[in-house]
């Protein structure tokens, strides 16, 4: 298995797979530069850990057993989150470093609250990354690493019952 993940064969597909996602997926993969490939290979090392994706502990402690307030609440993390993705994203293709600085000081709070221990600090980093001292492979890493628990905990959140 070693040899293959070295080789970049870090990604996999679900059986039954749909025709057209294996084919976007090998698209993708054929599309990345070694750099990218070694920014994925970041990503990915970081994002697979032994905790759990989120814990609701927190929210549920507010809530004193209103699960109606808590259903409220996690719509409006995936809500967010999903707009935060987006400017993550394009900010990001921007150079607008300004803008994600700002984007992860606002979902800070969100994401504490949610109890999304994997990124904790990572979300601080971002907040906080300096233009003139900070690595901008850093950067990019930890953006992806943020945009792909997101998604991770957003599709958790959404098979909720």
């Amino acid at each position: 298995i070693d040899l293959y993940l070295k080789k970049g064969m870090n990604d996999f597909i679900t059986k039954p797979y749909d025709e057209l996602d294996f084919f976007r997926k090998i698209e993708h993969v054929m599309s990345l530069s070694k750099d990218d490939i070694k920014v994925e290979d970041e990503i990915n090392k970081e994002i697979k850990q032994d905790k759990p994706l989120y814990d609701l502990g927190q929210l549920q402690q507010m809530s004193r057993g209103n699960e109606q307030f808590v259903d409220k609440m996690v719509k409006l993390f995936i809500s967010l989150a999903k707009d935060n993705i987006q400017i993550f994203e394009q900010s990001l293709n921007n150079n607008d470093i300004n803008t994600i600085t700002k984007t992860a000081h606002k979902i800070k709070p969100s994401i504490d609250q949610m109890g999304i221990e994997s990124l904790k600090e990572v979300i601080r980093k971002v907040e906080n990354y300096n233009i003139e001292s900070g690595s901008k492979e850093e950067l990019i890493i930890n953006i992806g690493i943020i945009i792909r628990v997101l998604r991770l905990v957003i599709n958790s959140l959404n098979e909720l019952p």
